[in-house]
């Protein structure tokens, strides 16, 4: 690494630790979750968080869950919906507030990179379940907060990201234009943000290799899904749609792969579950 990367590398990790915190009530429900703690304990980790109490009664209580009669407090709303679903909705309000508060009005932040880290999300849940041997709870997570590396890019480093997105117009890789620039990837970048966070380990290493599942050990398989997700919803989101996704980026040997029906038939599913998301 050149001693200028050295010393763009240095000042982003100093950049992180400037940050604001996630929402710890999250990570803490998060954490709760996947250690398989009694749902007791979650029930008093967001009862703590009047905000997101709310969130999470509102959510509850929208059409994707359509409940018979009306979820009116935490306890109820773990036990109709299980500890999981609320971890999710816990992290998603965590997410939401964090993504479209910080960062400075570029198009990458704000309104626009939520949207993308929703919809990857989203891809990233719904594909769990056709590949299998992957929680689809886990994999919306990762897919929620894979791309939090951008927000260090848009709050802190404008000219820098500039000069990424020149070379990756000239037809570099955008890791490699990352590392020329930075001396470091969003994809680390991001590891090294919710490490700091608190975020638990499994998250950190499946965002540091959500570009390169082959690094990722034991969660190579998630890293895969998240993978596939981004490439899915990045393409859902541009003005050629799906189209502009190669074979390739559509099929892995373990879906079986995905034709051009069941392709459109999960973009709309994703879409719909957009819109009942937004409710947070």
């Amino acid at each position: 690494m050149e001693a200028y990367e050295i010393m763009q590398a240095a000042q982003i990790l100093q950049d992180i630790r400037s940050l604001e915190p996630f929402p710890q009530a999250a990570i803490r429900v998060l954490e709760l979750v996947m250690n398989d703690a009694e749902s007791s304990a979650v029930v008093a980790v967001i009862e703590q968080d009047p905000g997101l109490t709310g969130k999470v009664l509102s959510m509850a209580n929208s059409a994707m869950y359509a409940p018979k009669v009306a979820i009116t407090s935490i306890a109820d709303a773990t036990s109709r919906l299980g500890t999981k679903t609320i971890s999710s909705i816990a992290i998603t309000s965590g997410a939401a507030s964090y993504f479209t508060g910080h960062g400075r009005a570029t198009s990458r932040s704000n309104k626009t990179l939520w949207d993308e880290c929703l919809h990857v999300a989203l891809y990233a849940k719904r594909l769990a379940g056709i590949a299998g041997g992957v929680d689809p709870d886990l994999a919306y997570t990762v897919g929620l907060i894979q791309n939090v590396g951008h927000i260090v890019l848009d709050r802190f480093l404008e000219d820098e990201r500039d000069e990424i997105k020149f070379r990756y117009t000239h037809g570099q890789d955008i890791l490699a234009a990352e590392l020329a620039v930075l001396g470091m990837d969003h994809a680390v970048c991001g590891s090294r943000l919710v490490r700091r966070w608190g975020f638990p380990e499994k998250l950190t290493t499946a965002i540091q290799f959500h570009h390169n599942p082959e690094g990722a050990g034991t969660l190579e398989r998630l890293c895969g899904v998240v993978g596939l997700a981004e490439s899915l919803a990045f393409a859902s989101l541009s003005d050629e749609g799906l189209s502009m996704l190669s074979p390739k980026a559509t099929v892995l040997d373990w879906t079986g792969g995905l034709d051009a029906a069941e392709l459109i038939g999960l973009q709309r599913a994703v879409q719909a579950d957009v819109l009942e998301l937004r409710v947070i």
